[in-house]
């Protein structure tokens, strides 16, 4: 075998065997699936980009045991401010994931603004 890699003027890359692949550098990280999709939706970014219109929710009104809770979003972008408590169960309810938030927002370092959070 050495013989024939010689006369055919095969060379092996570096000790590595047939098994474990050709060496290759790792791939930068893909940006998430949505966010190409909202990148995609803006068009080129020479144009006059930003959303058409910007939609604001109540989800929690505020009392006294807890603050309120606005979710404002657009096409592009979803943001929470304020996450008391109980905010999480009442997005549920009014069928907004949290999942899809891009940040929350919180108005003061307090238990009725933060509570949810935890």
């Amino acid at each position: 075998m050495w013989a024939l890699r010689s006369l055919l003027g095969l060379r092996c890359a570096a000790g590595r065997t047939m098994s474990q692949g050709p060496a290759r550098r790792p791939r930068p990280p893909k940006d998430p699936l949505r966010h190409l999709r909202t990148r995609e939706k803006r068009g080129p970014s020479w144009g006059p980009g930003g959303p058409n219109t910007v939609y604001l929710q109540v989800v929690a009104a505020g009392g006294r045991d807890a603050g309120a809770a606005l979710y404002v979003f657009s096409e592009f972008n979803r943001y929470l401010f304020n996450c008391g408590e109980g905010v999480q169960r009442l997005m549920q309810e009014h069928k907004l994931k949290v999942s899809r938030l891009d940040n929350i927002f919180l108005t003061r370092m307090h238990w009725s603004n933060v509570g949810g959070l935890c």
